[in-house]
């Protein structure tokens, strides 16, 4: 996550580079522009592959809390099952 969160970071440094070469006079408006709209499709593409990352860790979260909250009431529903066994005359 780490990574991408860096490559996401980059985009804006390559943004101000791109906008740097246009201003020396290295890319022309049309240069500029298709740069811009380069970037911006892999900054996109990169929101998209973080937003999806965060799903898949939240997703992971929450399934930690269900087993464990599984689990819990397992051992209630084992314990009171053993209790009312030893409450219960024996024929």
């Amino acid at each position: 996550m780490a990574h991408l969160e860096g490559l996401h970071k980059q985009k804006a440094a390559d943004r101000t580079r791109v906008v740097g070469l246009f201003r020396r006079g290295r890319l022309t408006d049309a240069g500029l522009d298709a740069q811009m709209e380069e970037i911006r499709k892999e900054e996109t593409a990169l929101e998209a592959q973080l937003a999806q990352l965060r799903n898949m860790i939240a997703g992971a979260g929450s399934i930690g809390t269900a087993i464990s909250s599984a689990q819990t009431l397992l051992e209630m529903l084992g314990n009171r099952n053993t209790t009312s066994r030893s409450h219960m005359p024996t024929p």
